[in-house]
């Protein structure tokens, strides 16, 4: 594994020429999400029924379902700075891939949301702790098609074994970027979106050659190696 000043640069790397593109995805992301939960809740809430604390419970309930049913643009999103970080170009027609593959997306990320919310009702830190075991989850799917739900997260698991807090330090030096995103008033995010999921896309690539070499196999053959890409 390379330190976190060499995936921040790889991420950068990544980005150069691309920073427009990268933004205009995220950009595109937000919007419909955004747009898609916001739209419901406001229909939700034009016709009465009933009083109005079981209007706020029945809009609460029917957005938060809604929002769950977009958890593919998470995959779209993913693996569009995996390819980025393997030298491919970004494209606003795969956020949508998911939707493509729609039942095994959507199952193997719900999955993912309902561990990390079971295991933080039991104290914060676990929480945090398995969100970093489960959060190369879309990676794995974008690179092993037949893949799905518990057999894509244990892989992931498995590939983070040991770099969780490798992984969170990386996080944790874009705090700056973070900053940038409250005194922009949220705007910083259409940066600071590509330019940490590039880095965890680099980070995700270590992670399989580590584990393709341990293991003697070639399991993941998506993407050229980085020495072929630098």
């Amino acid at each position: 594994m390379r330190t976190i000043s060499e995936y921040k640069d790889m991420a950068l790397e990544s980005l150069n020429n691309n920073w427009g593109q990268g933004a205009l995805v995220t950009f595109v992301y937000i919007l419909t999400y955004c747009g898609i939960i916001f739209a419901i809740g406001f229909f939700v809430g034009v016709f009465p029924s009933g009083s109005e604390a079981s209007r706020e419970a029945l809009s609460n309930t029917i957005v938060n379902v809604a929002g769950l049913s977009l958890l593919p643009l998470e995959f779209g999103l993913a693996a569009n700075f995996l390819n980025l970080s393997r030298g491919k170009g970004l494209s606003i027609s795969q956020l949508f891939d998911g939707f493509n593959d729609y039942k095994r997306i959507f199952t193997t990320l719900l999955l993912v949301q309902i561990y990390t919310v079971l295991w933080a009702l039991l104290l914060f830190i676990p929480g945090v702790v398995k969100s970093y075991s489960y959060c190369m989850t879309p990676f794995v799917l974008k690179d092993n098609p037949t893949m799905k739900n518990n057999e894509a997260i244990e892989l992931s698991m498995k590939l983070m074994k040991g770099h969780k807090m490798q992984l969170f330090l990386l996080d944790l030096s874009m705090i700056g970027w973070a900053l940038l995103c409250m005194l922009t008033l949220g705007l910083g995010v259409l940066l600071l979106q590509p330019y940490n999921t590039t880095a965890h896309a680099a980070f995700y690539r270590d992670l399989i050659n580590d584990y393709d070499d341990a293991d003697g196999n070639e399991s993941f053959g998506a993407g050229p190696d980085f020495e072929e890409v630098q």
